[in-house]
Formats: structure tokens, C-alpha cells, sequence
């Protein structure tokens, strides 16, 4: 999705989330804090469902978070704004175009600049899957985590690899302690997102939309290759969460 931010000033990074019946939790705390018609609604329901594996969801009262692979601080905003109950919140990722006054530090997920057993909860949102060693995040997860703290993960695989964040999760030292396979609920909400983006890039300069196909794929707009193996489910979406022994 980066190169569809630096075209069209996109702030979220992940494809969204359509909430399924009975996920009233999720939907009666989102609402409270924005509206359905808002345009990042489905990128935000995302962080909502990853963060609703925690046994404290939706609050988190004198609790420390850290994001690994933030992007550009959407849903660090979000947290900050909808969690001042936090003890602390930080974020880290490779490139860091806005800090959001100091939040987000530089830093890679196979390296995490913090000291270990810091940490209260870690999140990552649809970011392992491009890492080149995800098993050394998950170790350097386990390493900043306080005993009791939690990992909550949503992410997508080829359906062959589906096994392996659940493997490496397991070599860390970790305990699973919820997952589900969220793909419908996904593709549902790629059908929301894409048709902001959709709209945004008919508006978009004419070098941009030289480019329309290559961005379209980048988001998974229904019709394009990446969208087609998410609906056919050549590719799954998974949503876990781990608990540190």
C-alpha cells in the first residue's frame, strides 16, 4: 500500500474489515468513537478485530502497546485518541514519515529497540507476511513482552503457508490462545475500501492513473489477481493472539 499513500496521502495501510454478525463488542465501541460513512471505518474495524483477542478489549487501563510495522501511525492515532488509558503507547517501523510526537521510533521487527520484558501488549497488523526472518519477530516479540503479556497478530498467507506463523509463534515460547480465519470478513471489507480508492484515483493526476492497474492490484481492488486469490482463498487471513508463558 506505500506507493498508494505517496500518490493519494493514504494514512492507512491494510486492505479493512466488514464486521460479521455478533461482533457487537467490536461495533458498539468503534461507533462511539466514529462514524460508519468515515473513510478509514474498514481500515480502523481491522485494528478493532486484531485488538479484540485481548482478554481486556476494548480497554486497556494501565497497559503498555507497542505496534511493530506501524506504517505511517493511522492506527497509532487511533489508539491514542480512543485509549488514553494506556500507560504507553509506541510504535516502530523501518521508514517513519511522521513520529506523532515521538511515538514511533525507527526500528525493524527482527531488531526491536526496546528492553526486554517491557512490554504489556504487542500488536501487528497485516505487516509479517513481508518480513524476510518472521521468526525472528516473533522471538523478539516473546523477548519485549512482560510475563502474561500478549501478542495480538492479523495477517494473510498463501493457504501453504498458512502453518507457518503458528509454528514460529510456537518455537518462541508462545501460547495461542485464539485464532479465526477472518478471509470473508476481509474480502468484504477490501469491497468498502477499494471503492474509496477507486474514486480517489479518477480524481488522481494523470500520472497516476497511467498507473491505475499496478495501484489497483496494490490495494486488491475486486477484479485484480490480488483480490481473486484472497476470494478464492488461495490466500487466507488469519486473526491470533498468543500469550507469553
Amino acid at each position: 500500500m506505500k506507493i498508494v499513500s505517496s500518490v493519494m496521502r493514504i494514512t492507512f495501510m491494510n486492505l479493512g474489515y466488514a464486521l460479521s454478525d455478533g461482533e457487537t463488542k467490536i461495533a458498539d465501541f468503534t461507533l462511539k468513537h466514529i462514524d460508519e460513512s468515515h473513510a478509514d471505518y474498514n481500515h480502523i474495524l481491522l485494528y478493532e478485530k486484531c485488538l479484540s483477542f485481548h482478554p481486556k478489549y476494548p480497554k486497556f487501563k494501565d497497559l503498555s502497546l507497542l505496534e511493530v510495522g506501524c506504517g505511517q501511525g493511522g492506527g497509532l492515532a487511533w489508539l491514542k485518541r480512543t485509549r488514553p488509558e494506556l500507560q504507553a503507547l509506541r510504535g516502530i517501523d523501518p521508514v517513519v514519515v511522521d513520529s506523532i510526537g515521538g511515538i514511533i521510533r525507527k526500528g525493524s521487527a527482527d531488531s526491536i529497540p526496546l528492553q526486554s520484558a517491557s512490554i504489556d501488549v504487542v500488536i501487528n497488523v497485516e505487516s509479517s507476511h513481508l518480513y524476510k526472518q518472521p521468526e525472528k519477530f516473533f522471538q523478539e516479540v516473546y523477548r519485549v513482552l512482560k510475563p502474561g503479556g500478549h501478542l495480538c497478530w492479523i495477517d494473510l498467507r498463501h493457504d501453504y503457508q498458512l502453518d507457518e506463523p503458528y509454528k514460529q509463534a510456537e518455537a518462541a515460547g508462545f501460547d495461542l490462545t485464539q485464532s479465526e480465519d477472518v478471509t470473508d470478513q476481509v474480502v468484504e471489507g477490501i469491497r468498502k475500501t477499494s471503492a474509496k480508492y477507486d474514486a480517489m484515483l479518477t480524481k488522481a493526476p494523470w500520472m497516476a492513473r497511467l498507473f491505475a492497474g499496478s495501484l489497483r492490484e496494490t490495494y486488491c481492488a475486486p477484479g485484480t489477481h490480488s483480490f481473486n486469490r484472497l476470494f478464492t482463498r488461495q490466500k487466507l487471513y488469519h486473526c491470533a493472539a498468543w500469550r507469553k508463558n
